[in-house]
């Protein structure tokens, strides 16, 4: 799932030029390692889940920008809804 959302973002940005893009991937491939790693094959332990997040809390040091660039991409198609 998280694999998947990942595909969906990364192919947004790429089709409405977020400039961050590589960096922004970077952190994907980051986190898509440690989250293979949380269970070697069995469940994952709770104790492991909560490393995980608290990892994912600290890499997401781009959200201020990434947020910035949403909300320009909506201000500009509600602009142009406006206009029309």
């Amino acid at each position: 799932m998280l694999s998947s959302h990942f595909r969906f973002e990364e192919d947004f940005m790429a089709a409405h030029g977020y400039p961050k893009m590589a960096e922004h991937k970077a952190a994907h491939e980051k986190l898509l390692g440690q989250a293979r790693k949380l269970n070697g094959g069995r469940a994952a332990q709770p104790d492991a889940i909560r490393r995980f997040w608290r990892g994912v809390e600290s890499d997401l040091n781009d959200d201020a920008d990434y947020l910035a660039y949403l909300n320009d991409i909506h201000a500009e198609l509600t602009a142009r809804l406006r206009s029309e």
